[in-house]
Order: structure tokens, then C-alpha cells, then sequence
């Protein structure tokens, strides 16, 4: 397999010119380190690709590629594209969607349910990143946690992994090292 390097690599703010738009960089990680939406001031048009989606919130990982903060970054990216004017929202997936700002909110109250149920599953004792994958809510309708695939369990296990190493950095769970093991255990609310 061969490496492809970029021809160019962009940090936000460029504008890139395709006649007759002007699209502005917007530099947007969490889903991926590189993710970029495009805004298009003139027509109020965001291309949003897998930042913000209309239905489905995107799979935020914790992985060799992601940096040590992926939830972190993703919500950061969110907030900077609260105060966009946006008429349309063009995302890399479902359908064209208006209210870019009530979107972001039910995407920044998911992650805060998500959490809760993260600590939930903590508070009692140290649990590992898959355990307490499996006491969390998924949106897989009529599938247990035994019923999932295993991609579905991978990026699970993942974003269970990012939020923990979230609310770690936030002083609101422990990471303990065992001999063969990594867990997690909930820490007393300040």
C-alpha cells in the first residue's frame, strides 16, 4: 500500500475559490484529526461533512490518529460554528438540514447525557473501557449489546475511551493501570 501525501495542507481560514463560490476552511477535528467544513458566506452555505449530521451523531474516537482529546476537540470545533450564519447545512450524509444551531445543541446535550451514563457505570467501582461500553445506551434499535457487530462494538468501545479520557482530563474519572488491564473509576464531583 502507498502512502498518498496531500498536495496542500490547510489550518482554517484559507478560502478556496471555486467559481463562483468562495469557500472559506473551517478546521473542525474530533470525528477525524483533518476535518474540515467548507462555509460559504455569500449564500449562508456550510458543507459540514461528518462534523454535524442532521440525525445521527458522529463516532468521536479515541485511537492512535485522534490526538490525546478527540470529545474535547470535537466540542471546541462545535463551538466555532455556533456563531456562523448558516441557511443551509450540507452534510456528508442524510439529507440538506437548516437549524445549525439546534443541531449543535442536541449534539452538546448528547455528549453530556453520554457522559452522565459514563459516570454512572464508574461510580460504583473501576470498570474497563469495554464493561462500561456495555452499560451505556447505543442507538441501535432492537439490539442488545450481545447482538452488535463487532465493528459496532469497536467503534463503541472507542468513544467510550474518548469520553473517558475527557472527563479525565476534567478531573471527573481516574484511569488505574493493572498489570494486564487499564480501567476507570469515577471521582467525587467538586
Amino acid at each position: 500500500m502507498k502512502v498518498t501525501l496531500p498536495d496542500r495542507f490547510l489550518y482554517g481560514g484559507e478560502i478556496i475559490s471555486i467559481v463562483p463560490y468562495d469557500l472559506e476552511v473551517i478546521w473542525t477535528p474530533g470525528h477525524s484529526p483533518g476535518h474540515i467544513c467548507l462555509y460559504e458566506a455569500e449564500n449562508r452555505l456550510l458543507f459540514s461533512g461528518d462534523h454535524v449530521l442532521p440525525l445521527t451523531t458522529p463516532n468521536i474516537s479515541y485511537h492512535i490518529q485522534s490526538g490525546d482529546n478527540p470529545i474535547g476537540d470535537y466540542i471546541y470545533a462545535l463551538s466555532k460554528l455556533r456563531h456562523v450564519q448558516v441557511e443551509q447545512v450540507l452534510p456528508g450524509h442524510e439529507h440538506i438540514f437548516t437549524d445549525l444551531k439546534g443541531r449543535i445543541d442536541k449534539i452538546a446535550q448528547h455528549h453530556l447525557q453520554r457522559e452522565e451514563e459514563i459516570r454512572r457505570a464508574v461510580e460504583q467501582e473501576a470498570r474497563n473501557a469495554y464493561d462500561i461500553s456495555s452499560r451505556v445506551s447505543w442507538d441501535l434499535p432492537g439490539q442488545s449489546w450481545e447482538q452488535f457487530p463487532p465493528l459496532h462494538r469497536r467503534f463503541a468501545v472507542t468513544e467510550t475511551i474518548a469520553h473517558l479520557e475527557f472527563m479525565r482530563q476534567h478531573g471527573k474519572v481516574e484511569k488505574i493501570f493493572g498489570q494486564d488491564f487499564i480501567s476507570y473509576r469515577s471521582l467525587p464531583k467538586r
